[in-house]
């Protein structure tokens, strides 16, 4: 039998606030502490609270997923691209254009390619031309700094074992937080 307490148990509903992500977490916890204070009892109340948390982490664990497989799916795919011949790599390209704009045409030929794969993979909605234009700047400064970390690196080094390994890692590194600050930097939609 419940007791006379109308307040929830102060951890239960403290781990609701903090461990659910989403931004109806605070009209879920009215929606209980009201239960609760219609004389539900606080097992009920701790029931309901793990019920929410576990939902919430099912639906990042979702996104989570998704956002890897648009990494993993953009890695290989950046990756099996020749570059080299779509884009000359020189101290001057054709026409006479320096090195940096031909890496910043690169860059965005890449964050458009890598748009149009997180698009085909859901990842970003398709009609919402504000959400492409932020995951097409976003795509594009990660690779802008990834490849220039790169050039800095290799610069004047020989290639070692590790160099390949190392450059996929920093590609699915570059899309997956790409893919993960477009999520963060979006408007609710609710």
């Amino acid at each position: 039998m419940k007791s006379e307490n109308t307040q929830p148990p102060a951890l239960a509903l403290w781990l609701l606030l903090h461990l659910r992500r989403d931004p109806d977490r605070e009209a879920l916890a009215g929606d209980l502490i009201e239960q609760y204070a219609g004389r539900r009892s606080p097992r009920w109340f701790w029931k309901q609270v793990a019920l929410a948390i576990l939902t919430g982490l099912r639906s990042e664990l979702a996104v989570c997923t998704r956002d890897a497989g648009f990494a993993a799916a953009g890695t290989a795919l950046i990756w099996c691209i020749p570059w080299r011949w779509i884009f000359p790599l020189s101290t001057n390209g054709p026409l006479g254009a320096p090195f940096f704009f031909w890496l910043a045409a690169i860059e965005l030929v890449t964050g458009l390619l890598m748009v149009a794969v997180g698009v085909g993979l859901r990842v970003w909605p398709a009609r919402r031309f504000a959400v492409l234009l932020r995951a097409l700047v976003i795509c594009a400064l990660l690779f802008a700094a990834n490849d220039l970390l790169w050039v800095t690196y290799t610069h004047d080094r020989s290639a070692s074992v590790w160099t390949v390994p190392m450059m996929l890692c920093s590609i699915f590194a570059t899309l997956l937080i790409g893919a993960r600050l477009t999520h963060l930097l979006r408007p609710s939609e609710r």
